[in-house]
């Protein structure tokens, strides 16, 4: 008894259109490009590609270089695994099931570890923000923290925002952020992501301003903030570090991250290690394991995830 027959490329595309979409804020938002690549890994030169505009070339001129950076550092992105054990028990009531039923048993099972990789490759999302960061990994001796470095975002020196803070000092302050990107040769659609603290400090100043004033307002349908032209986004992502049992903020509070959406910020999809799958670059698959003594089947999703911003078209502040 397995899954095997049913756990095809067809069925697992079928299956995933039909489960209800996972509300990804900073995935669907900021990583508008993703990637299914064919590498277990992923080279620094293919990160640091330039995005923005190039000189012309004159007749008998060499073509401009787009290879970026001249070293070979490769990242390899860890896998996200999360499995769930199906018993001998569960498997013969599968196998009395009419075909629908049996698509919908395996949906519901998919649906756990789908979820699992998608909500993990959120929380990587939102921390590589940082530029650098470190993410709970287990390992034969334990779990412990893995370092990931995409390089260092320029930090802009502000002064700290207090309650005696004008509104125009805080957009003139925002604008001194814009200001670092555009010279990066970026900026066509300028966001400010803000912890939740430095969102709700602004939203209370909002709340202070005269009626008739244009240099504040609310946008209710995105819930964001406008001040002085400039969105005003609340980055909330959390994720548990197994490290310690906590809960933790993608962005440290008092933080805020100004980057331009319109920058080539890609979800990279690895290839998966992943024998049954044909080592497939996709963003989830799924496989099944045997149990030895013959008591289950155990259901493997997998992911390689590689979040990947452009980080000249960032830059932070601590403004709290």
């Amino acid at each position: 008894m397995s899954f095997k027959t049913f756990l095809t490329r067809e069925f697992l595309v079928d299956t995933l259109n039909n489960l209800p979409a996972l509300h990804t804020p900073v995935i669907d938002n900021i990583y508008k490009h993703c990637v299914n690549h064919p590498f277990p890994y992923v080279s620094l030169n293919q990160l640091s590609t330039p995005a923005n505009n190039i000189p012309l070339s004159e007749r008998g001129t060499q073509a401009y270089s787009m290879n970026g950076s001249e070293h070979l550092d490769m990242f390899e992105p860890k896998p996200v695994r999360p499995s769930l054990f199906v018993s001998a028990r569960e498997m013969v009531d599968f196998h009395a099931m009419t075909g629908i039923d049996k698509s919908s048993f395996l949906a519901g099972k998919i649906d756990l570890l789908r979820q699992a990789c998608r909500r993990t490759s959120e929380a990587m999302a939102a921390l590589a923000l940082n530029g650098s960061y470190e993410y709970p990994m287990e390992s034969m001796s334990g779990v412990s923290l893995v370092p990931i470095s995409l390089g260092s975002l320029t930090e802009v020196k502000l002064t700290k925002w207090t309650d005696a803070t004008s509104l125009g000092k805080i957009i003139q302050d925002l604008e001194q952020m814009a200001d670092v990107i555009r010279a990066q040769g970026f900026g066509n659609e300028i966001a400010f992501l803000v912890a939740p603290n430095v969102r709700q400090f602004l939203y209370e100043a909002l709340t202070k301003i005269a009626n008739g004033t244009n240099l504040g307002s609310f946008d209710p349908a995105t819930q964001d903030l406008i001040f002085g032209g400039h969105r005003i986004k609340s980055l909330s992502t959390t994720y548990f570090d197994y490290t310690d049992n906590t809960t933790k903020s993608a962005l440290a509070a008092g933080n805020i991250i100004a980057i331009d959406l319109s920058a080539d910020h890609k979800m990279i999809y690895c290839a998966t290690e992943d024998i049954q799958n044909q080592f497939g670059a996709l963003p989830f698959v799924v496989s099944q394991f045997e149990s030895p003594d013959l008591n289950g089947i155990k259901l493997f999703g997998q992911s390689k995830p590689f979040p990947a911003p452009v980080i000249q078209a960032m830059c932070k502040a601590k403004v709290l």
